[in-house]
This record gives structure tokens, sequence and C-alpha cells, in this order.
């Protein structure tokens, strides 16, 4: 066939119109990719229900990793990802008391002697060493704040007052400690620096604690005579606070760069704020009482994880994950509700 003049200079527009379109797909593909949240593996630890009791479970985006037995009632309330290890930490029932314990991989690593209640709120590795903080019941029947280093006893709040280490971390040689101690009738929030008092606050409640450079972030509470006003102190002075007309908490907070993320709720819904703004959450029912239980900030996006009682399931909890504000449920237990979701944690794929 002939190839005229004509035919060549259509064929030629049509292959810069098709090298133009492969550009613009190209460009866009790059743009949505950009936009999605990086590879990330997405830890949850919290309990589900089996239809007769609690088990302590972590999820691995989205499924069971780890979980204590079918037999005997138990949570984890914290959970920290080290290389190929997964730590869970919590309580487990034996029949007549909480037994603070602590699981590597599934393999209990740590527990009370179990005579007394205890539980473990936090974990937090560092190199070889684990540390956990909670508390644990004396003879004298108060709670006792502690913190474990590989299983032995680093620090105690007072042994005459009830207390408890809601969050610690560890920064080079540094240990912090985040909670709470009774005073009288007063309830105090204190921070520890490797177990001197850094700073504390009366009618309140230090729930988290995080460390940015030299900088000491606490989330909690304060009690303003009428409400609890969600707070984020830094360094001693408030940095964040709700308005005080509603009972509020802050449960968790996250430094990333020049961002402070704060998770808790406000009136019993679950809220998560950036700088001081409400950020939007998918997926919650007004009538429904919901709360963010942890925030983590990876690659620039946010994982958030909390609870939502459903009303009209007679107030049956569902653990929940957000990902930059949208919504995932968590597998609950054998009818897929009955969870709570406690603590997150997020690394690098």
């Amino acid at each position: 066939m002939k190839i005229t003049s004509s035919l060549l200079k259509k064929r030629f527009f049509l292959g810069i119109i098709g090298f133009l379109l492969i550009g613009l797909c190209l460009l866009s593909c790059k743009k949505d990719k950009a936009d999605e949240p990086r590879e990330a593996d997405v830890y949850v630890a919290g309990y589900a229900g089996n239809g007769s009791t609690e088990i302590a479970t972590v999820w691995k985006n989205g499924a069971v990793v780890s979980a204590t037995g079918n037999s005997h009632y138990a949570n984890a309330f914290s959970v920290f990802v080290s290389g190929a290890d997964i730590y869970m930490a919590g309580f487990e029932y034996n029949g007549t008391k909480k037994v603070a314990k602590c699981w590597k991989n599934g393999i209990e690593i740590f527990t009370t002697d179990g005579s007394q209640n205890a539980h473990i709120t936090t974990i937090h590795v560092s190199g070889m060493d684990v540390y956990l903080g909670g508390y644990e019941v004396n003879s004298s029947n108060k709670g006792i704040g502690k913190v474990w280093k590989n299983g032995t006893e680093i620090f105690a709040s007072s042994s005459t007052q009830n207390g408890n280490i809601n969050a610690l971390v560890v920064s080079g040689a540094d240990v912090y400690a985040a909670g709470n101690e009774s005073e009288g009738s007063l309830t105090v929030a204190k921070c520890w620096k490797n177990g001197t008092i850094a700073f504390s606050m009366q009618k309140s409640v230090f729930s988290d604690i995080f460390i940015s450079g030299a900088d000491v972030y606490v989330a909690g509470y304060e009690y303003n005579g009428a409400k609890n006003v969600a707070k984020v102190w830094k360094n001693g002075t408030v940095v964040f606070n709700t308005d005080g007309t509603k009972d509020a908490n802050a449960n968790s907070v996250f430094v990333a760069g020049a961002d402070v993320y704060v998770g808790g709720y406000e009136s019993n819904r679950a809220k998560l704020w950036k700088n001081g703004a409400a950020l939007t959450l998918e997926g919650l029912t007004e009538s429904n009482e919901s709360s963010v239980e942890s925030v983590a900030v990876l690659n620039g996006n946010v994982y958030t994880c909390g609870i939502e009682s459903h009303e009209e399931d007679n107030l049956e909890s569902y653990a929940k994950i957000w990902v930059n504000g949208k919504v995932a449920t968590l597998a609950g237990g054998a009818d897929g509700k009955d969870a709570m979701a406690y603590a997150v944690f997020v690394v690098t794929k």
C-alpha cells in the first residue's frame, strides 16, 4: 500500500496524542500513589470477646497476630514492636485477681505473683531492655504505681496512697513516666523523670507522655471545678485545652515535627485534634459514645484507634482504627463485635 504524506501526518499526530495521554496517565497515577498512605504495618492492642470471655489481643493490619488463651479474662493495654518482636502488655485474670503480664511473640515473659490485683498499662522497649508501667496493690490495699525494667521493679509511687503509671517512654538514659497519685482527697497528676517528680498538677490525671527532642509533652485532663478539661502540657506549660464547657480528656499525644496531635473525647464523643483544631473522624454515629484511645503518626499519615459503643446493639463495644480519618472496624469476637482498642503502634514495612 502506498503511504501518502497526509496519512503519515495523521499517524504522527495520533502518536503525539497517545504519548501525551500516557504521560498524563503516569502523572495522575503518581499523584494518586502519593495521596495514599505509604506502606506501613499497623499494630493495635486491646481485647476481643469470644462469646464467653475477653481475650487480650494484638491485631496487625486488622488480623490477629497475638492473643491469650480462650479460658481466662484478659486485656492488652499496650503494644510495642521492636524488629521482628511483638510485645503485648496488660493483665490476665487468675480466678481471683488480675495479674499483670507481658507477652513477647505470644509467650509470657513477665508476671506479678497473682496475690494482689495488678496490671500493665504501658510498655517501652529500648535496645534489649523492656520497661513496663502500671500498678500493683500492696498489703495495705493501696494501688501503687510501678515501673519495672526487665522484670525488676525500679520505681514505685507512695506506699500509702493510690497511684498508677499510665504511660512511660525511654529517651537515652532517661526514663519518663506519667500517671497520677492520690494526696488526701485530691487526685494529683505527676510526671516523673528517673523516679523524681519533674512536675505535677492537682485535680488532674496524666494519661500519656511524648518526648520530642528536649521537650516533654504530657496529655490528660484537669478538673476546673465543674468539668474535666482535656489538656496537653509542654514542659509543664499548657499548650492545648478544650473550652471547659464539656467533660473531656486527652488520652494520647503524638508530636510529628511542628505538629501536635491529640486524641481523646469530648462529651463522650471521640475527638482528634491537630494543633488545637478538630479533625474529622468518619464512621461515627452521634448517638453512640466513643473515644480515641491512641494516636500515632508515620510518614505524614495519622493512625488512630479507639472505641465506639453501639446504642442500637445493647451498647456493645467495637474496636476501631482510623487512617487519616477514614475508619475501619477491627475484627471482634466470633460475631464480629465485643472488642476494644487501647493502643496503636505503627512501623514501616
